[in-house]
């Protein structure tokens, strides 16, 4: 009788996993380009007047 609930618990926690992942793919996300060139982008910073620092994985700063 355990085994049959925890069998059942866990295919109710992967139905409600399975279904909020559906819920957050549903939002209006708007793709922009905001640069060219960049081999292997790593990291990204936000400057306080709006400027986006990129890192690259072989270290260099865009």
């Amino acid at each position: 009788m355990f085994k049959v609930k925890k069998v059942y618990l866990f295919f109710l926690l992967f139905v409600f996993i399975f279904e909020t992942s559906f819920a957050a793919q549903n939002k209006d996300y708007k793709v922009r380009l905001i640069t060219k060139g960049l081999h292997h982008p790593w990291s990204s910073a936000f400057l306080p007047n709006g400027d986006i620092l990129i890192t690259e994985l072989s270290g260099k700063l865009k």
